[in-house]
Formats: C-alpha cells, sequence, structure tokens
C-alpha cells in the first residue's frame, strides 16, 4: 500500500458521512448518509424508495464527498469520488 493509500484509508476510517450527488429522470439530487468501509469500498444504508437511491438503481453513477467541518475555506480537506 502506498502512503497515500493509507492516508486515504485513514481519512476514511475518521468519517462516517458521506454526501452522495446523483441523477435520474427527477433531476439532479444530493443527500447525506452514514457509511461503513472497508479499504476502499464504501457501503451504506438506505430506502429503496428514497430519490438517490432511485437514481442508482435506474443509472447506477454516483458522485460523492467526504470532508470535515471547517469554519476557513482555505482550510477545506476532503475526497471527492465517483463510481459504479
Amino acid at each position: 500500500m502506498t502512503p497515500l493509500e493509507q492516508q486515504v484509508l485513514d481519512y476514511l476510517a475518521s468519517h462516517n458521512v458521506v454526501t452522495l450527488a446523483t441523477q435520474g429522470t427527477a433531476g439532479l439530487w444530493a443527500t447525506a448518509v452514514f457509511y461503513v468501509n472497508d479499504q476502499f469500498n464504501l457501503t451504506f444504508l438506505s430506502a429503496p424508495h428514497t430519490r438517490h437511491s432511485r437514481n442508482i438503481a435506474e443509472t447506477g453513477w454516483v458522485a460523492a464527498t467526504i470532508q470535515a467541518e471547517y469554519h476557513e475555506w482555505e482550510a477545506i480537506r476532503g475526497i471527492q469520488l465517483e463510481g459504479r
């Protein structure tokens, strides 16, 4: 494992909320959900009738951000990702 990969895993382990961005026939949608990670695999639980679940079922695509809360924009650090 590279030092960067370890840094990412440490960051994932120190947080538990991911903001998911999805798109479907109803348009764009973003929502925050709790996640758990197994290495680089993120898992969240959500009801199938929610808009983001329907969008993911429809397109298979999701973008996401994971970040801590910051008070100064210059300090913002986070992870952005996309996947299927």
